[in-house]
């Protein structure tokens, strides 16, 4: 037996204005679901409150490390290298307190132009400092993870991208279209320096810097949240169904009227109402989420401890909330068939 497409189904027109309601413990879509089927199927529901996720505070990701130095004298014997310039604006105090993003680009501009600077100091027989400056860029691209996962996803703009902010009611009817390009964006940059390529162009950078504001008004956040909801809510329309399988509601295989009741619900509130917004989450899951998620993998070489922890339970979640309708009409499906009814 298989429940019907989202668009062919019938509803029988019987009326649900006597049905006392009990309502979740949060306002969900899934609300009204929830107090009719309690009342047709004469059960209770423990509700409780809806979990949540937070993202991990700003100290659990701070993230230190060593600094390869020179002297000022060693300094000032490479100002004929493109690297004394790069090196003096990473040491400036605009380079001191720049962001992160600013920051790594500086570091990308000193692993582009130390290389030429290492083989001048060697022609010149500066052997000793030229091993230095190879130790130092090594070092540097060792560090290299780090310094990316601080820049994008240790900004505060993906923290504003998993805020649990509040939801319009038709999310995900609106979303922000430039989302998505922007990861994508993100995503080549990282791949380009990933692939040892630290030459970044000036129109680079601030498509970087314009992606990551764009980040800002993403809807990682608001997704979790609709998909955590529904995982809760469909939870508890499990433990009304559970009762009633425990305690059939018909006899004989034959349907009784309690029972042509809750094939009402279902298709009013579950299948016209629910079931239309879990395919529509999973849509701008399928949206979102692979670019983030392969942005996100490639970075995770240098993210501390408390976000993979986080990472590990979000997508947890995130799996839970998707498989919810299906675990849901698994427990519908076991009574209409007690009762002999067909979907729809």
């Amino acid at each position: 037996m298989k429940f019907p497409s989202l668009i062919a189904y019938s509803l029988l027109s019987v009326s649900f204005l006597s049905l006392i309601a009990c309502t979740p413990a949060v306002d969900t879509v899934g609300a009204d679901y929830l107090a009719r089927l309690s009342s047709v199927l004469e059960s209770e529901f423990t509700a409780e409150n809806i979990g949540d996720l937070d993202y991990p505070t700003p100290r659990d990701l701070v993230i230190t490390g060593g600094k390869a130095t020179i002297s000022i004298r060693e300094f000032l014997s490479i100002r004929q290298c493109k690297l004394h310039t790069a090196l003096a604006e990473k040491n400036s105090l605009i380079g001191k307190f720049a962001e992160p993003s600013q920051a790594l680009f500086m570091d990308l501009e000193v692993l582009h132009t130390a290389p030429e600077c290492v083989t001048q100091l060697q022609k010149d027989q500066q052997l000793q400092l030229a091993e230095k400056l190879s130790t130092g860029i090594e070092e540097k691209k060792q560090g290299l993870a780090t310094k990316l996962w601080l820049a994008i996803l240790g900004a505060d703009e993906h923290r504003k991208f998993w805020q649990s902010a509040s939801t319009r009611s038709n999310y995900p009817g609106e979303v922000n279209s430039q989302v998505v390009p922007a990861l994508q964006v993100l995503l080549r940059f990282v791949e380009q320096v990933q692939d040892g390529n630290y030459q970044v162009s000036l129109q680079q950078q601030s498509d970087v810097e314009r992606s990551l504001n764009v980040l800002r008004s993403g809807d990682g956040g608001a997704l979790f949240k609709r998909l955590i909801e529904l995982d809760a809510d469909l939870n508890l329309a499990n433990q009304l169904l559970k009762q009633r399988i425990e305690q059939p509601l018909c006899l004989n295989g034959s349907p009784t009227q309690s029972a042509r009741y809750l094939q009402n619900v279902v298709n009013k509130f579950f299948i016209d109402v629910i079931q239309r917004q879990a395919v529509a989450l999973k849509q701008r899951y399928q949206q979102l989420m692979p670019v983030y998620q392969k942005l996100e993998t490639k970075l995770l070489s240098g993210a501390p401890p408390a976000y993979l922890a986080w990472r590990k339970d979000r997508e947890a979640m995130f799996n839970a909330g998707l498989a919810a309708p299906k675990k849901h009409v698994s427990y519908l499906q076991t009574i209409y068939s007690q009762c002999g009814l067909q979907a729809g």
